[in-house]
């Protein structure tokens, strides 16, 4: 018995925010899955580093029609100069990559990748990075699950595409939800792009 230590000594990592344990039993109750299904995939990436947790702002939840992130210049900008992060899905990998070179164009730097393509250990450094604070996060619907603090616009791009639902293992999320709960939890801003928009994302946009 002497040799038992509490475990909380152990601790190393940073405690999960109220928010972000909030949009973790949002998950499991709206997909129906065991919170611990769904910690293991939110919670998977430690962090050493304190950062601040903005107060929540109003939702801004918009729709425009077919616009690329290169035409969100302002948006985007006014985010980071605000010090928030801002968070770019894609529905696939080859749309991550044009996005990327669109942001470059318009002087857009200081961001991450995160998809499935990468290796094991360049996901773990990419969650890793965003949740210390990488400005810009350009992912597939993984990169919602991100431990984000600093949280301040999620654009979704093409959200009509199939890419945004996880249909092969649990929890299967759709990333537009997720983002939805995500961005009202953290006061962050939404903003849904598509040439086609489904009937229920303008409804919930109207």
């Amino acid at each position: 018995v002497e040799r038992l230590q509490d475990i909380i000594k152990g601790q190393t990592t940073q405690m999960v925010s109220p928010a972000l344990l909030r949009v973790l039993h949002f998950i499991a109750d709206y997909y129906l899955q065991s919170p611990a299904t769904v910690a293991h995939v939110l919670l998977a990436t430690p962090s050493n580093t304190s950062v601040p947790i903005p107060q929540p702002q109003p939702l801004r939840q918009l729709h425009i029609g077919g616009q690329t992130p290169a035409g969100w210049v302002d948006e985007l900008k006014q985010t980071l100069n605000a010090d928030r992060q801002v968070l770019i899905l894609c529905p696939d990998v080859s749309s991550v990559a044009a996005t990327v070179t669109a942001l470059e164009r318009v002087s857009i730097a200081n961001l991450v990748v995160l998809h499935s393509r990468l290796s094991k250990a360049q996901q773990h450094q990419a969650l890793r990075a965003a949740v210390g604070g990488t400005r810009v996060v350009v992912g597939t619907r993984m990169a919602v699950l991100a431990r984000y603090q600093q949280l301040g616009l999620i654009m979704v791009t093409d959200e009509h595409r199939e890419g945004y639902k996880q249909w092969d293992q649990n929890p299967r999320y759709h990333a537009l939800t997720v983002a939805r709960k995500l961005a009202d939890e953290l006061g962050a801003g939404l903003i849904v792009s598509s040439v086609w928009p489904t009937v229920t994302t303008l409804q919930m946009a109207r």
